[in-house]
């Protein structure tokens, strides 16, 4: 287990007109809880591996439960995000739906799995060999962070979540569709290449790659 607080948390206020109706709620609602991010490094056993993030934060709770968007148990979420190593993960609320991950290979992360509102990571085959990992947690939409890369969130959701055009808008936002391939999203079965057809060319989202490169 690690645990997080104020101290080890990047948290930010959130410009309730920057609220709208294609992320959590409606314009005119409550004030949205501030973002909280976490990003922790810790030792692991390779893949025999379980973390769980505690969430010792201020209001960290409310954050969180904000992104949920009320999920039932098993659903992907969408409003938050997670990622290992720089790399995004797909995450449930509560448990994860063995439909989607193969929950003794697949690295995943789980919200509320034991009611407490902790965030549990399940390392798979990929980190077979680790002695450690980087954790990412935040209250933003995978989509609004600024190091995933668009082919790694092809693979979670286009691929793996099996989540086509309709469905990417209406759970991410359709001004987020540029995160994106076009071309897989519409189930053509290939990606566009860099600089190529996406929909990035008609919403633009400027990407960068963890470390600011």
């Amino acid at each position: 287990m690690t645990n997080v607080d104020d101290s080890s948390a990047t948290i930010e206020d959130v410009d309730a007109s920057g609220w709208n109706t294609f992320s959590f709620g409606l314009l005119g609602d409550d004030d949205p809880a501030d973002r909280h991010t976490y990003e922790r490094t810790v030792g692991v056993d390779g893949s025999n591996t379980t973390v769980t993030l505690n969430d010792e934060t201020t209001n960290g709770s409310s954050a969180f439960s904000d992104a949920m968007d009320d999920k039932d148990s098993g659903d992907l979420i969408h409003g938050a995000s997670t990622g290992v190593n720089g790399t995004p993960v797909l995450a449930f609320y509560q448990s994860a739906d063995s439909d989607i991950v193969d929950t003794s290979t697949d690295t995943y992360a789980v919200y509320d799995a034991n009611g407490n509102g902790e965030w549990t990571f399940e390392l798979g085959d990929d980190y077979s060999d680790a002695t450690s990992v980087d954790l990412y947690v935040s209250s933003q939409s995978f989509t609004s962070v600024d190091s995933f890369e668009q082919a790694d969130l092809n693979s979670l959701f286009i691929d793996k979540a099996d989540m086509g055009l309709y469905s990417l808008g209406s759970n991410f936002g359709w001004t987020s569709l540029g995160s994106f391939s076009l071309l897989e999203a519409i189930g053509i079965g290939m990606t566009a290449p860099a600089g190529g057809l996406s929909l990035a060319f008609l919403i633009p989202a400027g990407r960068r790659r963890l470390g600011g490169a």
